[in-house]
Order: structure tokens, then C-alpha cells, then sequence
């Protein structure tokens, strides 16, 4: 794959950042690129740098070098290295090492923008990262400037009359929190539609991120899981940093606190929250929340184990009947974890002995079964034995002849 060349736009009151990419297999060229509201024409980066993260996880999927034409950070170029070795160690059959020749490196960093974005969907990690930042860091670090949405983030490229009241929300939000609001979109997740949650959430964020460089000096990216519970992902705390440059820091922010414990102390912090929160990517991206999906699920039952769930204006009043049973159908490993997290919640809080029995009824049942599967499977010579046994051990014939 090729990097050729980038170019910037202005189309009816946005500014477009884009780059036109050569691939060999199929041969073609095409456009990638990133839109904000004019009013952010000076935070564009203006060299190769947000193309990289989106280009480099094809490109090791598919085994294909990639060739940067226009010029790229010396720091980002240097860290791919070390990105390319965590990723083929997480995923050594699905991404290889690939080679990645940079025709024009930048070693001096421009003027570092003093603003801080974060990354914000109105989502129990987003919330988490703004009020920490607001009420808890205010010494120790820079507080946000900048709450940053993409249209072609979470989900690919939706149409903009299906997103704009989730942008409308976030408006609100960030009016309230005395934060500016960046809202743009992306067609990165179209062009090449690999595994978000897997390999490309994290790189897909950092992008976006290096399209604002020239007005960030940081981004803030929402952890998902807590230091005890790091398992390989597409955004992580070993990885997001690595896509940093010169002129702009990129954080992994929130691993202190596992999802249960987030959302007890944002909404016991900010009630505001109950208003606003969304979790639900099954809702085709839309403000509200369809309280029957596994995540909507799982953020209903932390409500609920702390007495929250009925003064909710996002979520519906009542968790629908055996939907705990059904948290473990899909991503099975990583749910148990959110689901003990969730029990831990409930009899902490003491508020619903019903929940904290059906909560751990259905951890006994999945760990039970999970047993059982792990005992047949180390175990297969023993029962096909068993199953060829037509007669009582007490029928048959002993030769004690000496």
C-alpha cells in the first residue's frame, strides 16, 4: 500500500483533510480523509502522521508494505516498530510484520497546541475521563479544552440525520461542562471494514487524533478495561501512546476503575449523567439507549445494583426478563468479568437481593458448564471408552488362572 499525497479542502462551510492511497491487491487508488466545521482549520495536521494508524493494521493483515510518500514524524515512524511487535505477538495468526519506507521524516516538532481533547460518546468511559478530569486532576493535569466525536468511529460512515441527535447531546453536555464540542467524521472504518474491537478501535481514535495535531497538544482516549483485567485489544494502554508524535501526546486514560465501579461513581458524582448516558451501539447510533443488547444490558444491571436504573431517562425502568442469563452468548470470557464485576457492585451496594442471586446463579451456571466443556475435551478417550461399554463391569470375565 502507498501514501501518495494529502491534500486539504474547504466544502460548504467544513474543512477536509483527505490523502489518496494506492493499494496493490485489488490495484486501485482511493480516498481517505477526515471533515471537520471550518472553525478547526488550524488544528489539521498537515503531513502523513493521521494516516498511519489507519493504513498500517491492513496493511498486516494483508501482509503489505507501506510506502509514506508525503512527510511523517520521526517519533511515529520509530514507535511502529515497537507497535508491530506487540500486535504480532496478540494476533500471530492474523497480522504479520510488515515493512514501512518513510520518503520524508519531520524531526523538529512545530509549536505544541496547549489545547486537551478527549474522546467523548456520552458513554460510561467518556464520562468517566471528563469528570475525573474536571473534579479529581484539576492540579496534575491540563484540564479538557475539547470533546472530540466522530461520525465513523464507533460505527462506520452512519447517515447524519441518524447521528445528529446523539451530536445534539453531546452539545448539551459539553455546553454544561464549559467544554468545546468537535464534531467531524471519517470514512476510514468503510474503506477498510476489519475487526473495531480487535485491532483497529485504538488506531482508529489515534487517527483522528493526528488529523487535530496542529491545535491538540494532547488527546485523552477512554480505557475500557482496568489494570487487573488488560486483555489484548485494540486500544490499550500499551499501545495507544506508541501512535504520539512531536507535537502531540496521545493518553490512555481510566484503567484505574473497572466499568462497574465507573459508573457508581459518575453518577453519585454528576446525576447529570442518567440524562444523557449511552452505551448502546445496536440502536444504529442513536441517542437512546434499545435496553435489550448485551452492553445496555450490563450498564442496566450496575444502575440497578445501586439503586440508579429507575431515575435513568436513557434506559428502561425494568431489566427484561432472563436477559442476565443471556449476558453470556457472545465474547463469553470477557463477560464473565463485567458480570463478577457487576455482582461485586450489588452486594456492596446491598440494595436488590434479587439481582445479587440471579447475578450469581448465572456465573455458577456458565463456570459449571465451562467446567464440564474443559473436562470432555482433556478427557475424550476416557468417555468414548464409556460409551463402548455394553455390559456391567460385574458381568465380565477375570482370568485368574496362575
Amino acid at each position: 500500500m502507498k501514501l501518495l499525497n494529502i491534500k486539504t479542502e474547504v466544502l460548504n462551510g467544513f474543512i477536509k483533510l483527505s490523502a489518496l492511497v494506492e493499494r496493490e491487491c485489488p490495484k486501485e487508488k482511493f480516498e481517505i480523509y477526515f471533515q471537520y466545521p471550518k472553525q478547526f482549520e488550524t488544528f489539521l495536521c498537515k503531513n502523513a502522521d493521521p494516516f498511519i494508524p489507519a493504513l498500517l493494521i491492513p496493511c498486516m493483515l494483508k501482509g503489505e508494505q507501506l510506502t509514506i510518500c508525503p512527510s511523517i514524524s520521526h517519533r511515529l515512524l520509530r514507535n511502529i516498530t515497537t507497535i508491530q511487535d506487540i500486535l504480532t505477538r496478540w494476533y500471530p495468526r492474523d497480522l504479520s510484520r510488515v515493512e514501512v519506507n518513510a520518503l520524508q521524516i519531520v524531526k523538529d516538532p512545530h509549536i505544541i497546541g496547549k489545547n486537551v481533547g478527549a474522546f467523548f460518546s456520552l458513554g460510561v468511559d467518556s464520562f468517566y475521563t471528563l469528570f475525573k478530569n474536571i473534579h479529581e486532576l484539576p492540579l496534575l493535569a491540563s484540564p479538557i479544552t475539547h470533546l472530540i466525536f466522530m461520525n465513523g468511529i464507533e460505527l462506520p460512515l452512519t447517515p447524519k440525520s441518524d447521528i445528529e441527535r446523539t451530536y445534539f447531546k453531546i452539545l448539551e453536555v459539553a455546553n454544561k461542562t464549559k467544554k468545546e464540542c468537535i464534531y467531524g467524521e471519517t470514512n476510514i472504518r468503510i474503506i477498510f471494514p476489519v475487526s473495531y474491537e480487535r485491532y483497529y478501535s485504538g488506531p482508529c481514535l489515534a487517527s483522528v487524533a493526528l488529523s487535530l495535531s496542529g491545535g491538540m497538544g494532547s488527546v485523552l482516549i477512554p480505557s475500557h478495561s482496568p489494570y487487573d483485567d488488560l486483555d489484548p485489544s485494540g486500544t490499550h494502554i500499551l499501545l495507544d501512546h506508541l501512535w504520539s508524535t512531536e507535537n502531540i501526546e496521545i493518553i490512555h486514560d481510566g484503567c484505574e476503575l473497572n466499568r462497574s465501579e465507573k459508573i457508581e461513581k459518575i453518577v453519585k458524582l454528576e446525576p447529570m449523567v442518567l440524562d444523557y448516558l449511552r452505551t448502546c451501539t445496536s440502536n444504529k447510533g442513536q441517542e437512546w439507549n434499545c435496553g435489550k443488547c448485551i452492553k445496555c444490558i450490563r450498564t442496566m444491571v450496575s444502575l440497578k445494583a445501586i439503586d440508579f436504573l429507575r431515575k435513568s431517562k436513557t434506559y428502561p425502568h425494568d431489566i427484561p426478563k432472563k436477559s442476565i442469563k443471556k449476558l453470556f452468548l457472545k465474547n463469553k470470557e470477557r463477560e464473565l468479568s463485567f458480570t463478577e464485576a457487576n455482582l461485586k457492585l450489588a452486594r456492596k451496594a446491598n440494595k436488590d437481593k434479587k439481582l445479587i442471586k440471579e447475578l450469581d446463579v448465572a456465573i455458577h451456571v456458565f463456570k459449571r458448564k465451562k467446567a464440564a466443556k474443559m473436562f470432555l475435551k482433556e478427557f475424550p478417550m476416557f468417555f468414548n471408552f464409556l460409551k463402548r461399554i455394553k455390559k456391567p463391569l460385574s458381568g465380565w470375565v477375570i482370568n485368574d488362572s496362575r
